[in-house]
């Protein structure tokens, strides 16, 4: 529980400096929504759950954050794991999250 906890802290606090660094946009710009396909989980508290097909929790607010910031909306997409690489490839997300550069497509 300890490791799970400071991961996501860890990758909490680097979203943020990301969110800080980069300068927002101009409100003239019109809002883009993005699809952000997440994953299914049913109690992954405090980061993120799926309860009647709404995404929660810490990532969801750091996430609507950085969107709010950078002129964005987000719709969140929930998928099984084993799906969520595919719906990248095949185009029904604009994003995945969470994200690993060492994770490639399943076998």
């Amino acid at each position: 529980m300890r490791r799970r906890t400071a991961l996501g802290v860890w990758i909490g606090w680097r979203l943020l400096w990301a969110l800080l660094l980069i300068p927002g946009t101009a409100q003239s710009e019109p809002v883009r929504e993005l699809v952000i396909g997440v994953q299914d989980f049913r109690d992954y508290l405090p980061y993120s759950e799926i309860r009647d097909g709404d995404y929660r929790g810490f990532n969801r607010e750091l996430l609507d954050l950085f969107a709010q910031h950078q002129g964005y909306r987000f719709r969140y997409q929930p998928f099984p794991i084993k799906r969520l690489y595919l719906a990248l490839l095949n185009g029904q997300i604009d994003l995945k999250y969470p994200d690993n550069p060492y994770c490639g497509p399943p076998n």
